[in-house]
């Protein structure tokens, strides 16, 4: 229902735009739903957000007129902040995947007057990034998965300037728009799957500071009946790698299985050189870079969920009283021989 209302919305635009400078009357709604093969109370929702943003204006006879347009100052702008924000800028690959597809869509339907208007914000320092904001006039924020003290400064700002706030790869649903990572969900599709296959010993690993550290060593301690063991350790890399090499191939608690949580590449590496036989897994994203990875991955599909997220946060710019709307980013298990 949704994207037939986008669609519809969109063809309106583009009848108007036809019209450069020019006036028109509508048609009648109800020769409109059917032109379109829709419903007239979609097309009527369809005209209402165009009346409110100044597309169209009602007319004394019946029905709308398009207002006559200087496309030149028109911008929807948003605050697309993804640098300096704590993502893992250290890892370009991943850097540029997320910064793409959390605006790629809403660039796309941003299309009124060909101004796109996607702004991206770069600062140093907390005080710089609040002065940024609070000169932009920006009708929208966009933050690329944020770090607390960044979620903090994006949710005080958009409810002073009363604009949505939109969060891309966060790991729980927040602001009026998120596409998220479901960790408690996906990590419990993944223990229930390595029980499946007989795995009975089992190590997660993750770098110290990670905002899921909690939500995955609640969920690995709840499903740890399913092994003989089941642990959660968080540290620095070197001791991340000292600790897996210490209990694998045969030695100390012998892990069959090693989670790896973000980006270890060189603890993979060390692994295989030392265990070849223990399964590995790994995020998408993260065996992407690594040569000759084999194992399984969790499969991320952030494109599918760029796509809701961009469509979502097109509706919420042009509807400020618009319901939340929140999904998980699209996850599967596969295996990578």
């Amino acid at each position: 229902m949704k994207k037939e209302f986008l669609n519809i919305r969109q063809k309106l635009e583009d009848m108007i735009l036809a019209d450069g400078e020019q006036s028109r009357r509508l048609p009648p709604l109800r020769a409109l739903a059917k032109e379109f093969g829709c419903t007239a109370p979609t097309v009527m929702r369809a005209v209402q957000t165009l009346v409110a943003n100044g597309w169209l204006v009602p007319s004394s006879g019946g029905g709308y007129v398009s207002c006559r347009r200087d496309f030149s100052g028109l911008n929807i702008r948003v605050a697309a902040q993804i640098v300096g924000n704590g993502m893992c800028e250290y890892d370009f690959g991943y850097y540029i995947l997320m910064r793409f597809h959390s605006v790629y869509e809403l660039g796309n339907l941003c299309r009124n007057g060909n101004q796109t208007g996607i702004s991206e914000l770069r600062f140093s320092t907390y005080d710089e990034l609040d002065q940024k904001l609070r000169k932009g006039n920006f009708s929208g924020v966009v933050l690329t998965v944020p770090t607390d003290a960044i979620m903090k400064r994006g949710i005080k700002f958009c409810r002073s300037a009363s604009v949505p706030l939109g969060i891309f790869g966060g790991i729980r649903p927040e602001g009026r728009v998120s596409a998220y990572f479901d960790i408690k969900n996906n990590f419990a599709s993944l223990m229930q799957k390595l029980a499946g296959q007989g795995r009975r010993r089992i190590l997660a690993v993750s770098p110290l500071g990670n905002g899921w550290n909690s939500v995955m060593k609640e969920t690995l301690e709840h499903y740890s009946g399913s092994f003989e063991c089941a642990e959660y350790y968080a540290d620095t890399h070197a001791q991340i790698i000292g600790h897996i090499l210490n209990n694998t191939g045969e030695k100390g608690k012998n892990f069959d299985t090693v989670i790896f949580v973000g980006f270890i590449f060189h603890a993979y590496e060390r692994l295989m050189d030392y265990s070849p036989q223990c399964l590995c897994v790994m995020p998408n994203f993260a065996s992407e870079k690594v040569a000759g990875f084999h194992g399984w991955i969790m499969d991320f599909d952030v494109g599918s969920a760029g796509k809701f997220f961009g469509e979502a946060m097109y509706d919420a710019l042009w509807e400020p009283d618009s319901e939340p709307v929140h999904s998980a980013i699209p996850f599967e298990i596969r295996n990578i021989q």
